[in-house]
């Protein structure tokens, strides 16, 4: 038998201009697609829990998981885990943020993956097969953290999102986790 955790909270969420232009991080004017998007579920529950947002929400969201990953375990554990399914909407939002330099650094970390497919376990089978080639990102998390600092991704992100405040406008209701749930 499994035990649930407490229910999710269903709020309403509002951003408009004047939310967005006094976000301080990225990840404020992208909160509603936390709450509602999943890299859990494979690509079907992916696509779908996206259908809400815009090119530009999606992607910048994609980016911000990017980001987290690789700061916290490298292009490894970007691919090794369910996050990884974010590739190609990451690749497209560093592009429309400004850095081109920080997508070709994750398209070449695709390519030595022959391609990151959608599917978890087949990264992870790419993965596999990278590592006893004995082969691995080392040279791309040290060119990503060099470019991120460089470039001010944080800086980028957030300009991106306050340059278009329309396409970052939100009002509707996302799930939170219940009080005393884990995240």
């Amino acid at each position: 038998m499994t035990e649930e955790g407490p229910p999710a909270d269903r709020v309403r969420m509002t951003l408009g201009d004047a939310e967005i232009a006094a976000a301080r991080y990225a990840d404020e004017v992208i909160e509603p697609v936390w709450w509602s998007a999943t890299v859990w579920d494979g690509p079907a529950a992916y696509e779908a829990s996206l259908a809400p947002f815009t090119q530009e929400q999606r992607r910048l969201w994609a980016v911000a998981w990017y980001r987290a990953e690789v700061f916290n375990g490298g292009h490894h554990q970007f691919f090794g885990n369910p996050t990884g399914i974010v590739w190609r909407d990451a690749v497209e939002g560093l592009r429309a943020i400004g850095s081109p330099r920080m997508a070709e650094v994750l398209a070449t970390a695709s390519r030595r993956l022959g391609g990151a497919s959608p599917l978890q376990l087949e990264r992870l089978e790419a993965l596999g097969a990278l590592d006893a080639r004995g082969e691995g990102f080392d040279d791309l998390d040290d060119r990503m953290y060099d470019l991120a600092d460089a470039e001010d991704l944080e800086g980028l992100m957030l300009r991106y999102a306050q340059s278009r405040p329309a396409a970052f406008h939100f009002d509707g209701y996302v799930d939170r986790p219940g009080p005393g749930s884990p995240g």
